[in-house]
């Protein structure tokens, strides 16, 4: 029986040691696993980012922008809530462009990018919406705050224009206002063109 006994003995003492192993690989594999897992959201967010942000300006970019629309609209019809919409188009851009640069002209829409970033209220969303048009989707904004944001980036824009060293002949805003319920869009692509029309 002492051979036997001495024999279950290793057995065991062998059978606890690669169970240490095995929790220690398995230790060591679940710490490789979760910081694979910290790599990949990171992955996911920073492509989530790239994914709806515009490269020059940070801004939303279109295709989010229209995403983010949708979305507003139907909390607007739930909620009966206000929804209003700039279109910001600059003037000369294109004599900007052509006169100084396109380094120049890349430049000023990402100075207005940064604008309309600080001007607009924390729950607007300010997006590129091409070329030389950005826009700003302002949801539960009547007519009055509507306009007043407006007037806002018009007035801070002229003020920068001048620390751009630009003057007002080389470049000018015109911005379009649109509100749901003033206008009377009964989609958001007609909230997009009543505001481009404005």
């Amino acid at each position: 029986t002492i051979p036997l006994a001495i024999r279950k003995a290793i057995v065991h003492r062998q059978l606890r040691r690669d169970k240490e192993q095995l929790q220690q690989t398995l230790t060591r594999s679940m710490g490789e696993l979760a910081e694979m897992n910290r790599r990949l959201e990171s992955s996911v967010g920073r492509l989530e980012d790239m994914a709806r942000t515009d490269d020059l300006t940070g801004l939303t970019n279109r295709r989010w922008l229209n995403r983010t629309l949708e979305e507003r609209w139907a909390e607007s019809d739930r909620h009966e809530l206000e929804l209003g919409f700039l279109m910001i188009d600059l003037d000369g851009f294109k004599g900007l462009n052509d006169t100084l640069g396109h380094h120049r002209g890349d430049e000023v829409l990402r100075s207005l990018g940064a604008l309309l970033a600080e001007t607009c209220r924390e729950i607007d969303v300010p997006a590129r919406y091409g070329g030389d048009e950005f826009c700003v989707l302002l949801p539960h904004a009547d007519l009055q705050a509507t306009i007043a944001v407006g007037r806002r980036i018009a007035e801070r824009f002229e003020a920068a224009t001048v620390e751009w060293g630009l003057t007002e002949s080389q470049i000018g805003i015109s911005i379009g206002v649109a509100q749901r319920g003033v206008s009377g869009a009964g989609s958001p692509e007609e909230l997009i063109c009543h505001a481009d029309e404005a």
